[in-house]
């Protein structure tokens, strides 16, 4: 069947962060262990505060027995107003996004993601490439729970077998679209070395996102097999899992 639509990950399949990650620099700034703050940053891309911008900083200083202060406000303006700045779009990512919409396609972001990123969805002007964004903080569910998923089909009032997923985190992106029943380009920018299941079917594993249309091109159900591209290695077909 044709696809319909393609839905994109953002961090790291659109665009990506050069420098200090928020993670990073929050845990800096208060000396704190990384992982810890992580989780909170974690916790604060399932719900968002439209009262207060600060409550998920607060919460970090809460756990950790630091008082919030003035200076702190300060200094999450302008990690929050700069963040954009040290952002980039990942090679290839604009045009494709150009070449899809031109071609027909509805384009969708599904993103698990903090509020910080609606700094990037405007300063990349991000809406005007795409039909659709779902985030996390806005649906209080975070990939690869099925029901973020099922929140940009109704969006886009298609279903399961009229979008491809493509992402770059085997954990949400690729297991989300699995548990779904999604077909998942994984994109696999560093070309890191594919020690995945062999079972595991994918439309296709790719480092390019320029090469996105030749994938839909190609894709292929025959006799109940599945041609995986994978513009790493090459073509290769097998038998297709029943999720």
């Amino acid at each position: 069947m044709k696809k319909k639509a393609v839905i994109f990950d953002l961090w790291n399949t659109l665009i990506f962060k050069k420098g200090k990650n928020l993670t990073t620099a929050i845990a800096e700034y208060y000396s704190l262990p990384y992982d810890s703050v992580y989780e909170w940053i974690r916790l604060s891309s399932l719900a968002k505060d439209k009262s207060d911008k600060y409550y998920y900083i607060k919460m970090i200083c809460q756990a950790n027995s630091i008082i919030f202060e003035e200076k702190d406000k300060i200094f999450f303006d302008k990690l929050y107003d700069n963040y954009y700045k040290e952002c980039y779009w990942i090679d290839g990512a604009q045009e494709i996004l150009k070449l899809l919409k031109k071609r027909g396609y509805k384009i969708g972001i599904l993103s698990n993601s903090s509020e910080i990123s609606y700094n990037i969805i405007d300063n990349f002007k991000l809406h005007s490439y795409v039909d659709n964004i779902v985030l996390s903080c806005e649906v209080g569910y975070l990939k690869p729970d099925p029901r973020i998923f099922q929140q940009i089909l109704q969006n886009l009032n298609l279903s399961e077998n009229e979008v491809i997923i493509i992402g770059d985190k085997i954990t949400t992106d690729v297991l989300g679209a699995k548990i779904m029943g999604i077909d998942i380009i994984y994109f696999n920018k560093n070309e890191k070395e594919n020690n995945l299941n062999p079972n595991l079917s994918f439309a296709a594993i790719t480092n390019k996102l320029t090469e996105i249309i030749n994938i839909l091109n190609n894709i292929e159900y025959e006799n109940n097999k599945v041609c995986t591209v994978n513009f790493l290695s090459g073509k290769q077909c097998r038998e297709q899992v029943t999720n």
